[in-house]
């Protein structure tokens, strides 16, 4: 009963509400059988489905409790399977980040217990890259710099098709310097989600967050001081079929830097035309003046 309702309930829009009565009929099973995990699991699983279609921020607060609660009961009948580890450090962080405006310091011990959690699932499945970069990060909110790039070089050379992890060493490396490696990793980080984007996979909502990844890897030369491949890398990828609007206003900047005026000019019009930008309009208006 409490799979058909369940199953009802995120089928059918008008019947969500239902869902109650798939709750109900999954605490009825484990209170009948405690020790059964299926009911467990699948209640675990369900619970995170009707967090996500839920949209007052109390309801999802409240499940997402309960769901902490059941992930703990499980744990006590099996406290070894990282899986159950992972799930408990994801639904921590969703309380975090649920909580953070309106009890900070709740928020903090929950990120603290997010923390606790994906650091054991990482450590007692250590060839698992999804454990090891979940793990990094929420490493990245504490800045340890050093034990983060260990998590998502670890994950990545488990699993190299995992382009989220490449982009975030991408931005990790930008940010200490290392402009050459942040550069290869954002261009491992383009063709994977681009391979997702040119065809429907599962990965292909995913995806769509790296559309403007061009625009990661042109700022990565333009801080290197790379201008010229920063230039030749913006004529031969403009044509990209995802690029955003901001390339224009990088095309622009980039021309200015190397002193290309007409062409600056030529981006930065037709950024000024279509795009909102205050800083790259200011430049527009100095490279104008210097035509």
């Amino acid at each position: 009963e409490a799979y058909y309702a369940s199953a009802r309930a995120l089928k059918i829009p008008r019947y969500f509400d239902r869902y109650v009565y798939a709750l109900e009929y999954y605490d009825e099973a484990t209170r009948l059988y405690p020790f059964e995990m299926h009911y467990n699991v699948m209640q675990g699983r369900d619970l995170e489905k009707f967090i996500n279609r839920i949209k007052d921020t109390d309801k999802k607060i409240e499940l997402t409790k309960k769901a902490v609660q059941l992930y703990e009961n499980i744990q006590y009948i099996d406290d070894i399977n990282p899986w159950y580890f992972s799930r408990l450090s994801l639904l921590y962080t969703r309380l975090a980040l649920l909580t953070h405006k309106t009890h900070p310091k709740e928020s903090q011990k929950y990120y603290q217990h997010a923390f606790k959690n994906s650091h054991q699932a990482a450590q007692i499945d250590f060839e698992n890259p999804i454990f090891l970069s979940n793990y990094g990060n929420l490493l990245v909110q504490n800045r340890k710099f050093t034990e983060i790039l260990y998590y998502f070089k670890k994950s990545v050379t488990i699993d190299d098709r995992l382009f989220d992890v490449h982009f975030q060493l991408g931005k990790l490396y930008s940010s200490l310097g290392y402009y050459d490696l942040a550069v290869e990793h954002f261009l491992t980080t383009k063709s994977y989600a681009f391979k997702h984007l040119s065809r429907q996979t599962k990965y292909t909502q995913k995806a769509q967050a790296y559309k403007n990844i061009n625009n990661y890897i042109l700022k990565a030369f333009i801080q290197n001081q790379e201008y010229d491949k920063a230039v030749m890398y913006l004529e031969e990828h403009l044509s990209d079929p995802h690029n955003d609007h901001e390339i224009y206003s990088l095309g622009g900047y980039v021309y200015q830097l190397t002193k290309q005026y007409q062409e600056s000019y030529n981006y930065l019009d037709f950024y000024y035309q279509t795009g909102q930008n205050k800083a790259y309009i200011g430049m527009y208006v100095q490279t104008m003046k210097g035509l």
